[in-house]
């Protein structure tokens, strides 16, 4: 009777997907065979065209097309004649398909004779959502060309109609994203008082280091309470969503003049719960604090969760996410010996150019330019680099000097990866004697040579390794890099009067290794690793003892060592 009475009146279900709403149909009716579908308060939004679309038209325009769950948060304005909850629901499908004067819904509705979904999402207790990870774009990639383009035009509406009541959200909605304004519909929709949200996000949004991202961030921190944020480091474990993303669940209540606490709860789980019993055997856990071999509980202070510092959330070990603030403050903390990379060069991607329509790949005696090429294993194996790629502009553009001379401008010595898996790749860094541009790595412009070599050295490291994590996007296994990232990276200050004496012990490393083949990642523990390390560690003025409980807590990290638990304490 309890099932029968929340399934059938307790709760509202929205998603734009009617095969995952029949999914959920059955499987609510799985705890109580007496629940009956039509009273099930179940809802198909629209996405893409609307039903009975001006077919006199050519092509799709705004008014033509529908955002799905979006249009909820629309309200009155010069782009509809009805409120969003008016119109979504009027051209909404319930699971029954019984008609109804609100348009297609269901015969009994979940709450009272008499109201519609719009006045029981007015009133939610408990908001669970896994808005879309990837863009509009690609999650209209099935639809055609005029119908996608209408739909893009269709959220900068949205953008415009949102910003009056949610001036702060400005940052969060980039051109065509669609994750950040469902955070709206939760404040706008749960009650203020006792209202909680769980919602499911990429674990790398957590560490994004675009505008956007760390807007949305910082919006969520300070519209909700945020209590808890849950991520599974399990590299066996199916990931369910769009692109392959892992994800984490972030638990929020509202909180408008309560006190908050002074840290929330980022938990690192090992493994996924298989069923009811083993979530509620880690919730006894957390509740007691400690989930001994079910993961670690990591203790953040809330100042940096609402400063947009979300990183615990990519780390299993809580102690790595400790090293990476300490580290990442150095510039602040000691601005005369370190500096962030986009303080002291230009970075600049090439790959949206070299291998793209106004070049094409060749062989090296045909080659206008240079490009380091591969991500793989077997891409790039030794600190010093090689060239493994050649390019040159297409016949068409042989006359376009320009393209080649904009091309170039960009190449550096020293590159940083933009994309490799975290297990089975070798370098984040190479050094090369002459300047290239990269395909799988971001050239950083007009670094010298003996400083290029120094600097591969450290971004290599231990030290190198724990930062990058810190602004990785994309997933946690196979995260990349964007310019903005490597650009957040902290290195030695080269323009400090620090260098020369910084670089020393960088270069003796750099040279005793640059010809051996470097081990795969999940092999951290190796004799090059270690030479690199020692020599951050006189560089850096860090104790070796502590490079080294680092090194081996990263060792241990789920998605470096591939899921073997080797030196998990």
């Amino acid at each position: 009777k309890v099932h029968r009475a929340f399934v059938e009146r307790g709760m509202v279900g929205l998603d734009i997907n009617r095969r995952a709403v029949q999914i959920a149909a059955a499987q609510l009716t799985m705890g109580g065979l007496s629940v009956d579908f039509r009273n099930m308060g179940l809802w198909t939004l629209p996405r893409g065209r609307r039903a009975g679309w001006r077919t006199e038209r050519s092509k799709a325009e705004v008014d033509d097309v529908m955002l799905g769950s979006l249009e909820l948060l629309f309200d009155d304005t010069e782009h509809d004649s009805a409120s969003g909850f008016e119109r979504a629901i009027a051209e909404s499908t319930a699971i029954n398909r019984d008609r109804h004067r609100h348009g297609v819904r269901l015969a009994a509705d979940p709450f009272s004779d008499d109201s519609t979904m719009m006045d029981g999402l007015g009133r939610v207790a408990i908001a669970l959502t896994n808005p879309p990870f990837s863009s509009l774009k690609n999650l209209a990639a099935d639809v055609e060309s005029d119908v996608r383009a209408a739909l893009v035009g269709r959220m900068a509406n949205l953008r415009e109609n949102v910003g009056p009541r949610w001036p702060q959200s400005k940052d969060a909605m980039s051109a065509d994203s669609t994750r950040p304004p469902f955070s709206f519909i939760l404040a706008e929709r749960i009650h203020r008082r006792t209202g909680a949200v769980g919602k499911i996000m990429p674990t790398t949004a957590c560490t994004n280091s675009a505008a956007a991202g760390v807007a949305e961030r910082r919006l969520l921190a300070e519209q909700f309470e945020i209590d808890a944020i849950v991520s599974l480091h399990d590299p066996k474990a199916y990931a369910w969503s769009v692109k392959g993303h892992q994800e984490s669940l972030l638990l929020m209540h509202r909180n408008p003049r309560g006190s908050r606490s002074k840290t929330v709860r980022f938990v690192a789980l090992r493994q996924r719960p298989a069923d009811a019993k083993e979530a509620m055997a880690v919730y006894e856990r957390l509740r007691e604090g400690d989930l001994g071999d079910l993961g670690r509980i990591c203790e953040w202070p809330r100042e940096r969760v609402e400063a947009g510092d979300w990183s615990p959330a990519v780390f299993y070990d809580p102690t790595l996410a400790a090293a990476c603030y300490e580290l990442d403050q150095l510039p602040l903390t000691n601005g005369d010996r370190f500096a962030r990379i986009g303080d002291l060069y230009e970075v600049q991607t090439t790959k949206q150019t070299v291998g793209q329509s106004k070049w094409i790949w060749c062989d090296e005696g045909e080659a206008e330019v240079p490009v380091a090429k591969s991500a793989s294993e077997s891409g790039q194996t030794r600190v010093s680099g090689r060239i493994d790629g050649w390019a040159r502009r297409t016949p068409a553009q042989r006359a376009n000097r320009r393209e080649l001379d904009a091309l170039t401008e960009k190449a550096g010595r020293l590159l940083v990866t933009n994309s490799q898996r975290t297990n089975t790749a070798r370098l984040v860094a190479v050094a090369l004697p002459t300047p290239v541009v990269g395909y799988a790595w971001t050239p950083v412009q007009r670094v010298a040579a003996r400083d290029a070599k120094a600097l591969a050295i450290w971004i290599n490291s231990t030290i190198g390794h724990i930062l990058l994590r810190k602004y990785a996007s994309r997933t946690i296994d196979w995260p990349m890099y964007q310019p903005a990232a490597i650009k957040r990276l902290v290195v030695p200050n080269t323009a400090s009067k620090h260098w020369p004496q910084t670089r020393e012990p960088l270069l003796r490393a750099y040279h005793a290794t640059k010809d051996d083949v470097v081990p795969q990642y999940r092999e951290m523990d190796a004799n090059v690793r270690r030479t690199w390390d020692q020599a951050v560690a006189m560089a850096a003025g860090i104790p070796q003892r502590t490079i080294r409980g680092w090194q081996e807590s990263l060792n241990a990290e789920p998605f470096v060592s591939g899921g073997k638990r080797r030196g998990v304490r």
